[in-house]
């Protein structure tokens, strides 16, 4: 079962991993985590089991830095509004902008959201698709 949470970016670049999210995955100020953006620049994985090339750690205050290259490519700013949703199977979480991913489903383009996959927006009829196509394997 995934969890939503919402936080701001703020004027040096930081996020704050909402305390719901933090709980559940027991991270502590000082970890190291490890992250990466997803295919196409419009989020962020971030995980302590994986080593994903990228590291960032949490401060006492459970808020992380990205490195100003990379807000600049995923063009973060200061008061961006940012979906942070766990997926505590995997034990990562996927941080990208709250607009971005739920304007439209990314596989066809439709507006009506009915799931969040991996930092992605998909609609209700993709969704059957895709369930249909995995059944039938």
């Amino acid at each position: 079962m995934e969890t939503f949470a919402k936080t701001t970016v703020d004027e040096l670049g930081r996020f704050l991993l909402p305390v719901t999210l933090n709980s559940q995955l027991g991270w502590e100020p000082g970890s190291a985590i490890s992250f990466t953006s997803n295919f196409d620049m419009t989020a962020i994985i971030l995980s302590t089991h994986k080593n994903m090339g990228i590291s960032c750690t949490m401060d006492e205050f459970f808020r992380f830095t990205l490195p100003l290259q990379l807000r600049k490519k995923l063009n973060w700013k200061k008061g961006d509004v940012l979906s942070a949703i766990l997926e505590p199977e995997e034990g990562i979480v996927t941080i990208s902008l709250l607009e971005k991913f739920m304007e439209k489903c990314v596989i066809c383009k439709s507006p009506d959201i009915l799931k969040i996959i991996k930092g992605s927006g998909v609609c209700k009829s993709c969704a059957t698709d895709i369930a249909k196509s995995v059944w039938a394997m």
